[in-house]
């Protein structure tokens, strides 16, 4: 059977109890496919990937002390330079550096004489491709566990109505698989409609909550 893919967003035992399959099947290389090639076009759908992973960001100085970033949720910041000049993380609620949550990265306080930052403040001074910012975000998939990885403290687990739409929508690949290319069967006046879209409305309201958003910048 094909392996997980650390990139997986859903496992097969999710999946077999979702369509009252046993396990250890006759089609679990199949629904392990599925598995790895639906995370793939969810990660496509959404514009983004779901596994804590190290991202790299250039981007255009605002003029602002915050910045959204366009991975989330950001667990760590390892490094933020502004025009070369390498900025400290702050050591408290109330010190001069950068400071982060989830989803923005933010600078406080003064850094100091002969600094080049604007107005003598930390900010992101305007400028082009001129703000780099090296963090971690994502989370902890299924495919990592299934893979036998340890979650680390400091990285959250998938959210579950994330995971439940990556076992619908491979549940229906998985369905239409068995009557490919059929749009249904007819005995006699009765017919019955298989549905042959590419995923339910109500998979689709769980995956348009993940899309990814890009921030406006002014």
């Amino acid at each position: 059977m094909p392996s997980p893919d650390p990139g997986d967003l859903t496992d097969i035992a999710a999946v077999e109890q979702f369509l009252s399959l046993p396990a250890g099947n006759a089609d679990e290389a199949l629904l392990q496919n599925l598995i790895t090639a639906v995370s793939a076009e969810i990660a496509t759908y959404c514009e983004r990937s779901f596994m804590s992973r190290t991202c790299t960001e250039v981007r255009n100085g605002s003029g602002r002390d915050v910045m959204t970033l366009f991975n989330s949720p950001c667990t760590s910041v390892s490094r933020l330079t502004i025009d070369g000049v390498d900025v400290p993380p702050a050591a408290d609620a109330t010190s001069a550096g950068y400071g982060f949550d989830a989803d923005r990265i933010y600078l406080r306080g003064a850094p100091g004489f002969g600094s080049p930052f604007l107005l003598g403040r930390y900010v992101f001074e305007p400028g082009y491709q001129n703000v780099a910012v090296t963090y971690t975000a994502g989370y902890f998939t299924p495919g990592q566990q299934a893979a036998g990885q340890s979650q680390p403290s400091e990285v959250a687990a998938l959210p579950a109505d994330l995971k439940m739409a990556a076992t619908e929508l491979v549940a229906l690949r998985y369905r239409q698989s068995k009557r490919w290319g059929d749009t249904g069967f007819g005995i006699g006046s009765e017919r019955v409609n298989y549905f042959i879209g590419d995923m339910p409305a109500a998979t689709r309201l769980k995956l348009d909550r993940h899309r990814r958003v890009v921030p406006i910048e002014p």
